[in-house]
């Protein structure tokens, strides 16, 4: 998480303009290791200093930095992902691990407030091995207080490491207000850690806002895409348009209005597009490739207006073919500097929201095979949010763009229904 929180009692003024997603505030900083991370390379770093953490006479912490699927092969050693699903392909993210070793690490913190309290985290193996954690809330700033409650063990699967997802653990225990405590991970060499939480399920004042980025929806993100045919016709590869949807780019103009109270410098939301080959199964899967010519596009929202480019102008999708629309979010300055208000960082080295991403095909179905399809040789744009097939429609009827939550599911066959090996 980045250091950049803000609480529902320091922003009043700010949430007259619009509502906001908000969590109980997690006591820990830097939970998902992604802070100061402007010099890591991809696969390990280590020795290093790991920002709000105190590890203990062991072995090194490795910051392990990964870009996804499809991206940086990390091989067995640990997963191709962080243990934030929402973060996507291209995007660079970050875990720990402990290097050619074992150790035990902390961080203190002094609630404001009593009461339970869940804490956890994301824990997972490397090469392919079982790997061991414990996780503990301790008394006092260090790794030998008093242990609140018990100390919970955690024994990762073994398997591939590179694609078996994380193992996201949760337990509970009472904390005192004004007391301090140390939150206490144990691994060994073949386990790595994610994403720490320790979280009150009611603490007044201390619920922190989800800047990453409530306007900004798969619904909202697909109804901006429409597929048309390609110049040819209807038989044809097919192209991508943008959508201008006065509803979509209303919440977004109003939205940067309340990033600019709470911080003045905003005078920007940039929503950057950008595509990539997801294969031809039944559905999308990893890893992906880029697109030869589809360059990013971005379009940006002011607090009082809304600009587009011509998206992929000339540019012919395939036929056949899955293709991953994802977009960025980035809040910029009147000069366009990233102003690095939000938690993940992009293969430009800038602060984004994750990743959201919806899949399409163009097919040319000759029979009415597959449920859903209602005439035979039609041209056929299908939908997909990476686990099943949301919504299927002929691409003739396409005069505008397609809402997926507007559209009934059509599921794959059984013969051929999987999940994705992208989603997680």
């Amino acid at each position: 998480m980045r250091n950049f929180k803000l609480t529902l009692a320091s922003t009043i003024a700010g949430l007259a303009l619009i509502t906001a997603q908000s969590a109980q505030a997690n006591e820990l900083t830097n939970p998902g290791f992604e802070q100061d991370v402007g010099t890591y390379a991809n696969g390990n770093n280590f020795p290093g200093t790991v920002v709000g953490w105190t590890f203990g006479s062991g072995q090194n912490p490795n910051v392990v930095k990964v870009d996804g699927a499809g991206g940086y092969d990390y091989g067995n050693n640990g997963p191709e992902f962080d243990a934030d699903a929402a973060t996507g392909p291209g995007v660079s993210q970050h875990y720990l691990d402990i290097a050619d070793g074992s150790n035990s690490f902390y961080q203190s913190f002094t609630p404001s407030c009593s009461g339970n309290v869940n804490f956890g985290g994301s824990f997972s193996s490397r090469a392919n091995r079982r790997g061991s954690a414990t996780i503990a809330i301790r008394e006092g700033d260090g790794l030998t207080g008093t242990v609140v409650g018990v100390t919970e063990s955690i024994s990762t699967p073994y398997g591939n490491s590179k694609t078996t997802p994380w193992t996201d653990v949760s337990y509970s225990t009472t904390l005192s207000a004004g007391t301090t405590y140390s939150f206490v991970i144990t691994m060994d060499n073949d386990a790595n850690f994610d994403d720490g939480f320790v979280e009150f399920d009611d603490c007044p004042g201390d619920e922190e806002i989800n800047l990453c980025c409530p306007p900004w929806t798969k619904t909202k993100m697909s109804a901006s895409l429409q597929p048309v045919a390609g110049p040819g016709g209807l038989g044809s590869n097919f192209a991508i348009n943008y959508q201008s949807v006065a509803a979509s780019d209303n919440a977004m103009e109003a939205y940067v209005s309340y990033l600019s109270v709470v911080n003045p410098a905003v005078s920007t939301l940039d929503v950057r597009y950008h595509t990539r080959n997801f294969g031809t199964a039944a559905l999308p899967s990893g890893p992906s490739s880029p697109v030869p010519g589809a360059t990013s596009q971005t379009v940006i929202h002011s607090p009082v207006s809304t600009s587009a480019p011509t998206f992929w102008p000339g540019f012919i999708f395939q036929q056949d073919i899955w293709y991953g629309f994802m977009t960025q979010v980035t809040a910029r300055d009147m000069t366009g500097t990233d102003l690095e208000l939000f938690d993940k960082v992009n293969s430009q080295g800038e602060r984004v929201c994750p990743n959201i991403i919806m899949y399409y095909r163009v097919q040319s179905i000759g029979t009415n095979s597959q449920p859903g399809f209602t005439n035979s040789g039609e041209i056929m744009v299908e939908v997909s949010d990476g686990d099943r097939i949301v919504a299927n429609v002929p691409l003739s009827s396409l005069t505008e763009s397609l809402n997926y939550e507007d559209t009934p599911a059509i599921q794959v066959p059984p013969q051929t229904q999987t999940t994705s090996p992208f989603k997680r």
